[in-house]
């Protein structure tokens, strides 16, 4: 298995003064709160911005969250200036609503998300913004469902997926869909990925190493539209995923998937990018 599974401490919602970046905040105002982490707001005061303003915004956010909030100046550009105070913090789960609609991972995310989901090497939990959820209640977690496609690097985010599953008494579900087939498979794609026992093992190996109950399920069909299927209207449920895309055209099966399934699903996903060396 790929990675090493480590809980966070603080949830960090990166906000950028827009009502899309605010529909993040009661899913990582649920997570943090099911977790028994803490919560902080951040922003980026980008260059022409009027510093006091922003700061007034974050600090109602803080006071109405009763949480923590930072405002940080622009060194050279925002998803550079977010990362470095990320990275010095490697125990906090960025949280970032998406910012558009298109098909495109580039558009669809925007390149201060994009930015960070590739670069910062861990987890990052993000939320298309028109499946966002209303007011300010807390999301409750009552799921989490984790999509691979049978290579090792899609198991990337399975460790993180099951320590969190295991620190908030969650079940985990494993689900793999597999395309139709006359449909390409990608060389790296194991031998045994169309038996089901690829998932059940998996499912044995997460239970043994994290005491959890992890069931499994193979979807048939177009894997984005699979998943997003599965997932759709599952109240509670967050879906787990590694991405390896690395430009915004890329088609491996889970760099186009997980583009497909942020803009689809309707639920907030946990999204782990691999190295870029490693995405090809």
């Amino acid at each position: 298995m790929v990675g090493v599974g480590k809980m966070f401490t603080r949830v960090v919602v990166c906000l950028d003064g827009s009502w899309l970046a605010e529909q993040m905040i009661p899913y990582a105002r649920g997570l943090a709160e099911a977790a028994h982490a803490s919560l902080k707001i951040i922003r980026v005061v980008d260059f022409g911005e009027d510093a006091e303003r922003v700061k007034r915004y974050v600090d109602s956010w803080s006071e109405l969250l009763h949480c923590e909030a930072e405002t940080v100046q622009v060194q050279h550009e925002v998803a550079s200036t977010l990362l470095g105070e990320l990275w010095a913090c490697p125990d906090d789960l960025p949280a970032l609503a998406t910012r558009g609609h298109s098909g495109l991972l580039e558009p669809l995310i925007g390149s201060t998300a994009l930015g960070v989901i590739r670069k910062l090497g861990r987890p990052v939990f993000i939320l298309h913004p028109f499946t966002g959820k209303n007011g300010r209640e807390a999301f409750e977690m009552k799921s989490i469902i984790a999509a691979l496609d049978g290579s090792e690097s899609s198991e990337k985010i399975l460790p993180f997926a099951a320590e969190v599953a295991h620190a908030l008494r969650l079940d985990l579900e494993l689900v793999q869909a597999l395309p139709d087939v006359h449909d390409r498979m990608p060389p790296e794609i194991k031998h045994d990925v169309l038996e089901d026992a690829y998932l059940a093992r998996c499912a044995h190996r997460l239970e043994k190493e994290h005491g959890l109950n992890v069931r499994w399920d193979v979807l048939h069909g177009a894997p984005a539209q699979a998943i997003c299927s599965y997932v759709h209207g599952r109240q509670g449920a967050v879906l787990a995923m590694t991405s390896r895309a690395r430009k915004p055209l890329e088609h491996a099966l889970l760099g186009s998937v997980a583009s497909a399934c942020v803009r689809r699903a309707g639920v907030p996903v946990l999204i782990d990018a691999l190295p870029e060396r490693a995405a090809g």
